[in-house]
Formats: C-alpha cells, sequence, structure tokens
C-alpha cells in the first residue's frame, strides 16, 4: 500500500519556519508499510546523540509495528460509507477517528516518555493539513539538504502542481532544541584525506551524497530517495 502513498516528504527533517528551535522529522504516515525512517544527520550533535536518536526511532518502529491501518483504503472506505448513507450511518467513520487518535495518543505518550528518560524534548504530532506559503517573507519548510517542502494542490479539472507549504503531512517526530539552529546546516563528514576520525564540512548539496540510485538525486544520508521514493542505501544498522 505505501506505493499509493506519497511518501516525498518522508525520511527528511524540516525547521519549522515558525518556530527556529524546532525539527520536525517526517516519518510517512499511520497505514502499515508507509513509513521511512531517516538517518541520524550530525547536525543534531550539539542537542541530541546518536545514541539518543537511535533510541527515539527504535520507539517509532515499535509502535509503527500494530499501525491502526493496513492500508488508505481503510480510512477512505468509511468517509464513502458514511456519505452513501447521506451521514446517517456514521459509526464507520467514528470508528476510524477514535482508532486512529487512540493511537496517535500512544505514540505521542510512548516518546514524551522516552524523550524524558534519556533526556531529549521530542514529541509527536499527526499532521492532516498542509497549507501552501503565499508570503515568501514567511519562509518555507525547507529540509537539511536545502530542499523546499513541497504539497499537492489543485484539482482534476485544472490540473495539479506543487508548491512550497507545510508543515509536513503525517507523522512527524518533533525535536524542541534549547537553541534556534542555523538552517539549512552545514553538513559533517569524514573526509578519507585526514586520519581517521577528522571531520571536514561541506554545505547542502555539494558533495554531501549519495545519490539516488534511480533518479540520480543527491539525498544526503536518507534510506529514501524525496524525489521519486526509490531506495537510496541499505537501512540504518539498527533495522528500521
Amino acid at each position: 500500500m505505501a506505493g499509493m502513498i506519497d511518501l516525498t516528504a518522508a525520511a527528511r527533517m524540516y525547521l519549522n519556519p515558525d518556530n527556529p528551535n524546532q525539527i520536525w522529522i517526517n516519518i510517512g504516515f499511520i497505514q502499515r508499510n508507509a513509513q521511512r525512517y531517516p538517518a541520524y544527520e550530525p547536525f543534531l550533535a550539539p542537542y541530541v546523540s546518536q545514541d539518543q536518536f537511535n533510541q527515539l526511532m527504535a520507539v517509532l518502529c515499535k509502535e509503527f509495528e500494530d499501525p491502526p491501518f493496513d492500508g488508505a483504503g481503510g480510512p477512505m472506505c468509511a468517509y464513502i460509507c458514511c456519505m452513501s448513507t447521506f451521514c446517517i450511518c456514521f459509526c464507520p467513520l467514528l470508528y476510524v477517528w477514535r482508532k486512529a487518535k487512540l493511537f496517535n495518543e500512544r505514540v505521542l505518550n510512548a516518546i514524551e516518555n522516552n524523550g524524558k528518560h534519556i533526556g531529549v524534548n521530542a514529541t509527536f504530532l499527526v499532521s492532516e493539513i498542509a497549507m501552501p506559503n503565499y508570503d515568501p517573507a514567511r519562509g518555507n519548510w525547507v529540509d537539511s539538504k536545502g530542499q523546499p517542502l513541497l504539497i499537492r494542490q489543485g484539482n482534476k479539472r485544472r490540473g495539479y502542481g506543487y508548491v512550497p507549504g507545510g508543515p509536513p503531512l503525517g507523522a512527524n517526530l518533533i525535536l524542541n532544541l534549547p537553541a534556534p539552529v542555523s538552517w539549512p546546516p552545514t553538513m559533517m563528514t569524514v573526509n578519507t584525506m585526514q586520519p581517521p576520525g577528522a571531520i571536514t564540512t561541506v554545505q547542502p548539496g555539494r558533495g554531501a551524497g549519495p545519490f539516488c540510485s534511480s533518479c540520480g538525486t543527491e539525498i544526503g544520508e536518507a534510506n529514501f530517495c524525496a524525489s521519486c521514493g526509490a531506495p537510496a542505501m541499505p537501512p540504518p544498522a539498527y533495522g528500521y
């Protein structure tokens, strides 16, 4: 079912333009097999260690082993059933809404409790509405590689297109950092021409690599290409 769902926003980290202390990490949707988990990025190091990040990802993976829906058809079927009875039979829609609500609350509690345990101010939010940004002065939702978040706009008659907007739809791990971060961040990589452990910096889009095996887009350390959704590399070592 994941192939029917737009996952171009998943496995990416975004700065909230309305709160420069807040990083949104999108992992996809609450249907089965509709998640993409990003790799750790070094810009987080002053605030969140790789071990802390991995623990938060482990919590998400565990919770999403039992998602509320098997596919996008679950909520849609309930909606169609409700509309076909002129809203007289609202039980299916109410059931779906409650099922999603309970799951979201469960994940929220798991993330916040784990965050307190490991010393990270983290929360969880499922975003259901994304709005286009018509005010350039406000700033766009931009990921850690400098790519703007694009949302689908339009209709069947006039056609569809993608415009900058936000927030990222679906399930988001939100990190509340103690200080604003420069965005997009300077990426830190190991320089193979120097002794082991030496660190050098490169700007996003300038050698941050690797590249998508399908379309060639540079995607950094993400597991899936944000442009076409193709796998970029094997899953992280912790099995996500």
